[in-house]
């Protein structure tokens, strides 16, 4: 087996490999915001379509016109 300092691993068959790159703090946080902008996006994109729903429709989910505008209505950031 190979010692950490040369930065290689043992495989199954006994071949040597180059470690992965280490990701950087910059590649975390910017897949980090990334995520956190598409969840916005699904939640401004649901809450849309939640107000758009009709009277039936809401009362098939079991929720009424009131918790739907309540939930509609908060910004896209909140939970």
């Amino acid at each position: 087996m190979s010692s950490f300092p040369d930065r290689q691993r043992e495989h199954a068959y006994g071949r040597h490999a180059p470690m992965p790159p280490r990701v950087s703090s910059w590649t975390t946080a910017a897949g980090s915001f990334a995520r956190t902008l598409l969840v916005w996006s699904d939640r401004a994109r649901q809450r849309r379509q939640l107000l758009a729903l009709g009277d039936r429709a809401l009362h098939d989910i079991g929720i009424g016109r009131a918790e739907a505008a309540g939930e509609g209505d908060k910004p896209f950031w909140r939970a």
